[in-house]
């Protein structure tokens, strides 16, 4: 199989989903076609999820059985959409044809070059707003097709697929301009979807109706009005939507996955046909355009001309606005400004203030300055400039500073760019010659065994890749030189690190609003402390989505891309002995200094020697990559185990208060009573019963059921 390797470099969000074939090249009257086969036997379809495989396995089962390679199927039930672009590349020169560059750098999501080196396959998060799927040398597909997978990325194109439906809706129109989309039919369609208005105009008139409050609170995400019943929101958005699309199903879903109300349900093709089932049935009235506009019932006949220039629209006072205002909203209900490489936020009050000095000035055209005016304004910048939040910082090759924009992997410098979505930046200019002669001092003179594993560590927390799933915990006395350590990695990073401790993960429920945009957060000298629960750590280290909430707005997901690095002068105490945190926190101990060898100036001069340390964190990240995987020293894999001992409280109990032989045995009763009654000496919490079962379960001691009771054998009590 040819792409045994590179395959392996195709985004990992997709290498998850289990809709793999096998592919092999064959001649078909003298016609070389990709023919899929399944992994079960025989041929496969792309309609037929029974011949479908896990990626692993369809790997395994190409290279076993020497086909060409293995092909990804899309279907309805998942994000993707997928274009291919035919004939457009120099397998020779890599050189892409311009019409299909513009396409690729429109779409800015990941792109690989298709197996015969004279194509491109772009993946993007969307649907296609119509049924074409070809012309000339464009295809589009969202279900029912397969896209052979190589994984040979080509360069300058992000490593991750993102959101792009309104891009990928302006393409398509403008690729089937000469055609009309056709809608889904469902038996209920009752118009032809001919609606030609823009998303944006549409959406306008919808808020602007007399219906528009609701529409706006609707498409917000509001769903207050049906007492938080998600289901009852998302029929009253959808009849809204069918009305304005004139019951145009796939446009109706198209611009529901563009609202606040939008999540993983919307995905089942059941849900989304019962909907629109339900709000179709029997509906005879549809925005007619020119015409009366009904909207549930009630309408309005457009104005009559006056013979004076009208006063500008709504949409053009937004339009006048965001020409001299690059900003930008996201899904946290906020706004962003590009300045210097990066995008700053912007309070709302600044915003609504900017958009009524537009209001002001058109006041000599017929504007009425009101809060309803400036609501709408508003609430039309932000649908128009709204930006997905997987978009922010999704780059993990970018590393703003501030003469440009590092690519980690080359140690390339290119210009700033808007298009990187870059929050933060590290304050200083990239120097490929600057060394850290204090830092590397200091490392030499406190933790000289571990340096190699935190240089490759340091290098881990320049990126927002968390396939490692690895926490560093630094362990020491006061004055051992921990928080100098962490001044170091923030001297480094500037505002990609934050500041998040274990106290903070119980202490208010607002405190993890500020990890996106963050690749490392610290913590010094934390408290001892006791973590009952291990849930919210153990997902920021691994990178999976936490909802979390900010102050006035509405929860929200984040996938964290934070590595953790505490200072403890004390290590925890961890109520569950089974916790995947074990196996996830690496702890280097600091010993102490003597304090003639301190140097209360250290700290100063480290943190001016950011460039340097960049520079020192980058050959550990190349020789992590090179590797695949950290290698722990000896000492830190020592102090590692003794936390995960010191920790271990069930073996602990067992070692000083039991007696283990072969043919011993315990009550359970029993012996969870004596267990609860030596935590409560020796100041551990106890875990419940049920918890307690499976470990007693690791640690060999059987549990049976007898006539008189649940007993444990192998162990007894040592009264």
């Amino acid at each position: 199989m040819p792409a045994t390797n590179s395959v392996y470099q195709a985004p990992g969000e997709l290498r998850t989903v289990d809709q793999f074939v096998c592919w092999r090249e064959e001649d078909r009257d003298g016609d070389v076609t990709k023919v899929p086969y399944s992994i079960y036997g025989g041929r496969a379809s792309s309609t037929n999820p029974k011949t479908w495989a896990p990626f692993e396995a369809a790997v395994a089962h190409a290279e076993e059985h020497s086909m060409s390679g293995v092909g990804f199927v899309f279907t309805e039930d998942d994000p993707y959409a997928g274009i291919d672009l035919d004939h457009c590349r120099s397998p020779e020169t890599g050189v892409v044809e311009p019409w299909a560059r513009k396409i690729v750098d429109a779409l800015d999501s990941y792109t690989e070059v298709s197996p015969s080196g004279t194509g491109l396959h772009i993946f993007v998060k969307a649907t296609l707003p119509g049924r074409n799927n070809r012309k000339g040398p464009v295809e589009m597909y969202e279900s029912g097709r397969y896209f052979t997978l190589t994984g040979k990325h080509l360069d300058g194109t992000p490593t991750e697929i993102h959101e792009r439906r309104d891009v990928l809706e302006r393409l398509y129109r403008h690729v089937f301009k000469e055609e009309k989309p056709a809608a889904e039919t469902n038996g209920h369609r009752p118009r032809t979807g001919s609606l030609d208005v823009s998303d944006e105009d549409l959406i306008a008139l919808a808020m602007q109706a007399k219906n528009g409050e609701k529409f706006s609170r609707l498409w917000r995400g509001d769903t207050s009005d049906y007492a938080g019943d998600e289901s009852r929101a998302d029929l009253a958005l959808c009849s809204l939507l069918a009305f304005w699309t004139e019951g145009d199903t796939a446009r109706m879903d198209h611009l529901f996955r563009r609202s606040g109300l939008y999540r993983d349900k919307w995905n089942r093709h059941d849900y989304r046909e019962r909907t629109f089932n339900k709000v179709l049935e029997g509906r005879t009235e549809f925005y007619e355009p020119g015409g009366k506009v009904f909207a549930n019932g009630n309408g309005s006949q457009p104005k009559k001309s006056t013979g004076k220039p009208a006063p500008p629209t709504h949409d053009e006072l937004r339009d006048r606005w965001i020409g001299g205002n690059p900003h930008h909203a996201h899904g946290l209900g906020e706004w962003r400004r590009y300045e210097d490489g990066i995008w700053l936020t912007v309070p709302e009050t600044s915003v609504k203030a900017e958009v009524a000095g537009i209001i002001e000035v058109a006041k000599p055209e017929g504007v009425k300055p009101t809060a309803s005016i400036l609501a709408s304004v508003t609430e039309l910048t932000r649908i128009k400039v709204y930006v997905a939040d997987e978009r922010w910082d999704a780059d993990p090759d970018i590393l703003v500073c501030k003469n440009g924009a590092l690519r980690i992997s080359t140690g390339e410098l290119g210009d700033h760019r808007p298009g990187h979505y870059a929050t933060s930046a590290v304050p200083y200019e990239y120097d490929p010659d600057a060394a850290p002669p204090i830092w590397r001092y200091f490392l030499e003179n406190t933790v000289p065994d571990a340096i190699t594993f935190l240089q490759e560590f340091a290098g881990y927390a320049l990126t927002t890749e968390m396939a490692h799933e690895l926490a560093v915990w630094l362990f020491g006395p006061p004055g051992s030189g921990k928080s100098t350590f962490i001044a170091g990695l923030a001297a480094m990073l500037g505002h990609r690190a934050g500041i998040l401790g274990l106290a903070d993960l119980e202490r208010s429920r607002f405190t993890l609003a500020d990890l996106p945009g963050k690749t490392l957060v610290v913590a010094s000298e934390q408290p001892s402390s006791y973590l009952a629960s291990t849930n919210t750590l153990n997902a920021i280290i691994s990178g999976e989505p936490i909802q979390v909430e900010r102050k006035y707005h509405d929860p929200f997901t984040v996938i964290p891309k934070a590595k953790v690095c505490w200072a403890m002068n004390e290590l925890p105490r961890v109520a569950d002995a089974n916790s995947g945190l074990f196996r996830r926190v690496k702890v280097v101990t600091f010993p102490e200094l003597p304090e003639d060898q301190r140097d209360p100036q250290i700290k100063r001069h480290i943190e001016q020697e950011g460039a340097g340390i960049l520079n020192w964190a980058l050959e550990g990240l190349q020789r992590l990559k090179e590797r695949g995987h950290f290698e722990v020293p000896a000492g830190v894999a020592d102090a590692t185990k003794q936390f995960r001992e010191h920790n271990d409280v069930p073996a602990l109990f067992v070692e000083d208060r039991c007696i283990k032989e072969p043919d011993a045995e315990v009550q359970a009763a029993k012996l969870y009573r004596e267990y609860r009654y030596w935590c409560e000496e020796n100041g551990h919490r106890p875990q419940s019963s049920t918890r307690l079962a499976d470990d007693w379960r690791r640690l060999g001691f059987e549990r049976k059921r007898t006539m008189i009771g649940t007993i444990y054998q192998g162990l007894r009590v040592d009264d």
